[in-house]
């Protein structure tokens, strides 16, 4: 607290350096007077709150004030919201602090080849706003680093909120930031411009504004480089801010070294304060996991376990968890969820939440922990990017009269050159089970009902994509997304799986003939016998699916059935993975279009296509989306427990920022239909 009221500006160079289990908390203990602009009430509050601190404090000479574990656990709400770090560590509002720091260390040493250069790639971008609250700075300077950028905070202005005594009522002051920004060209910097706009919409509690100062130091950038400091009423970074170096390290447990692992394993760890375990039941898989990531001097580390037969062994490596990611079967999840629930440790899985998964949302928020299902693709980025258009439209007033979310992992063009067009790039048992499931959605008011065992025949063509041969099928139950997704109003709620044109014909044929059946027995050595067995007979299959099956090598009696498998789905699962695994080089890619129906109340409608660019989507984001997640957890930018979706603001604006950082964005278009 200062004797004249909060200022604007705190100069960081001023602040105490923290030992372990104390906060530090500067005021003057000799205030007699409420300050002109008040963050906490009227004046017999703010009166209240410094009696209280003058209690706690005492004993204490100094003006600048180290609270005990104990004082510093009894603050008061005013003055705990101040408080920057505690117990060794940043709070997880002043987290921007330290890459801060970092960049101002890396900064000493950056160099342009020359100052042409060095003017060319670099500019001044102000932002007014809640850039604190918000977490948009953090998001902001995590984007550029990620882009390999170079960053200087050269001004900071920071407004606390202040009460009007006579309307009663709090005034929001916003912050001003400058950050100059340095990328290798000008080019680059565009590039980098455009993007942190796109992070300044998709935030919108920041309401920033966001603008490029190009007058700045009339174009010196390089003299901003080295001497970041500013007259008046700036705030210096060119002191030291006394918190501990080191961030506290985190470890993550991945269960799962299979398909869509690296990609996770790659991205958590390149924070060199993170650790992973990544385990496997199967010998030598996880081992080789790590041993690309070590070689590249990445804290990875195996573990061979069979998880769903060693739930002592799965504990243990759940107790030393500051999160858990789970790339499993999804019946497996609900196991493991139970045992992130003894430990207390954060989950993260890409799969759709079951209704055993549900039933432990409330013991999840009484052990204060989230457990973040339906972050992968689909679900998982559809969630997010559909709530960015959603609660867009309902920002304007708008109402979202009909909804359609299509997602499929597809190969490439080139890639896609058997019988089915498709080849797998995950689990196929997760691919044939998905495609047994019934499903329900909503068109023009009436609900559809599809049984499991009429799935593929519901198959239609879609035409978004004009130069691809695309089907969609309805994807489980559509129904309850009205209500997550705060649409009550839409006649039309749909949800659907893509696939190339033909595909889900000849997998039905697959279904009849009874290879997707899950049943436990005993199976014969070679394909030529099992196939004599199923329940139908070849000879009545369509022509396209007998030729799938000969492709496959069904006829020939050296095939063997895989000696492991007990069921002919696992049998017919192993034989796809060998028939049509991706070569080395080939690409797969993903394609996800929401469209929505809306209207205004100019009663204006529009029709509104988000995400189809087909180029930009791959099918890393399983594993991508999941490790941000796990991301998110560890920073502590995810604010609610329990079971959870990635569709409250707290999730999808960063999740979209950072998959946008790595380079998986989405285009939308709106198009008028009438006025």
């Amino acid at each position: 607290m200062f004797p004249s009221g909060p200022p604007d500006v705190v100069d960081a160079s001023r602040l105490p350096r923290l030992q372990p289990a104390t906060v530090s908390v500067t005021f003057d203990k000799t205030i007699s007077h409420p300050p002109t602009h008040q963050s906490v009430g009227t004046s017999d509050d703010f009166m209240a709150t410094i009696t209280k601190a003058k209690y706690l404090t005492s004993s204490i000479p100094s003006d600048r004030v180290t609270l005990s574990a104990a004082d510093a656990a009894n603050l008061p709400a005013e003055l705990e919201g101040a408080v920057i770090a505690k117990e060794g560590k940043l709070a997880p509002k002043f987290e921007y602090i330290q890459p801060m720091r970092q960049e101002r260390e890396r900064s000493k040493g950056y160099q342009y080849a020359t100052e042409a250069a060095a003017i060319a790639g670099s500019t001044c971008v102000q932002f007014e706003g809640h850039m604190f609250d918000s977490g948009l700075l953090d998001n902001v300077l995590n984007l550029v680093e990620s882009h390999n950028g170079g960053f200087a905070v050269i001004e900071c202005q920071v407004r606390p909120n202040f009460n009007d005594a006579d309307s009663q009522t709090t005034s929001a002051r916003v912050s001003r930031v400058i950050v100059q920004i340095s990328m290798d060209t000008r080019g680059e910097l565009d590039k980098i411009l455009r993007k942190i706009h796109e992070l300044a919409d998709l935030t919108p509690r920041a309401e920033a504004n966001v603008r490029e100062l190009p007058e700045y130091c009339q174009g010196k950038y390089d003299e901003t480089l080295r001497q970041i400091i500013k007259d008046g009423a700036g705030m210096s970074f060119s002191g030291n801010i006394s918190v501990h170096d080191a961030k506290e390290r985190k470890h993550i447990v991945c269960l799962g070294a299979g398909l869509v692992s690296a990609p996770l394993v790659e991205y958590l760890t390149r924070d060199p304060n993170h650790s992973l375990t990544v385990v496997s039941g199967l010998p030598g898989e996880a081992s080789a996991m790590a041993q690309k990531f070590t070689k590249k001097n990445r804290a990875v580390k195996p573990a061979t376990v069979d998880v769903g037969r060693d739930p002592r062994a799965v504990a243990a490596l759940v107790a030393e968890a500051d999160c858990v990611v789970s790339l499993l079967p999804a019946p497996m999840h609900v196991n493991i969820a139970k045992l992130c629930l003894d430990a207390s440790t954060p989950l993260v899985t890409a799969s759709y939440i079951s209704p055993e998964m549900q039933a432990l949302h409330a013991q999840a928020q009484a052990q204060r922990i989230p457990i973040l299902c339906e972050l992968g693709l689909d679900p998982g980025m559809d969630h997010m990017s559909a709530m960015k258009i959603i609660d867009q439209v309902q920002a304007q007033n708008g109402r979202v009269v009909s909804f359609s979310s299509v997602c499929g992992g597809l190969p490439a063009p080139e890639a896609a050159d058997n019988p089915i067009a498709y080849k797998f790039s995950w689990s196929p048992r997760g691919v044939l089970m998905a495609a047994l499931n019934a499903a329900q959605y909503r068109k023009n008011g009436h609900v559809v009902h599809v049984p499991g065992e009429d799935l593929l025949t519901a198959a239609e063509r879609v035409n978004f994509l004009p130069a691809f041969a695309l089907e969609q099928i309805p994807n489980r139950n559509s129904l309850p997304y009205a209500d997550i997704y705060n649409i009550p109003d839409a006649k039309s709620v749909y949800r659907g799986t893509l696939r190339y044109a033909g595909n889900c014909s000849i997998m039905h044929q697959c279904r009849l003939l009874g290879l997707m059946n899950p049943n436990p027995e005993t199976l014969p050595a070679t394909w030529p016998e099992l196939v004599a067995k199923l329940k139908a007979k070849k000879s009545s299959l369509r022509p396209d699916a007998e030729a799938f099956l000969t492709w496959l090598g069904l006829d020939d009696p050296s095939a063997l059935v895989d000696p492991s498998a007990t069921c002919t789905i696992d049998a017919f699962c192993a034989l796809l993975i060998q028939k049509l695994s991706y070569l080395p080089g080939e690409r797969d890619m993903a394609i996800m279009h929401h469209e929505f129906g809306v209207e205004f109340p100019d009663r204006r409608r529009e029709v509104i296509t988000y995400g189809d660019n087909e180029s930009t989507v791959m099918a890393k984001t399983v594993g991508m989306s999941a490790a941000i997640g796990v991301e998110l957890i560890l920073r502590g930018d995810v604010q609610s427990t329990g079971v959870l979706t990635p569709t409250t603001p707290d999730i999808y604006p960063p999740g979209l920022a950072r998959l946008e950082a790595e380079g998986i964005r989405f285009i939308e278009k709106t198009r008028v239909v009438a006025k």
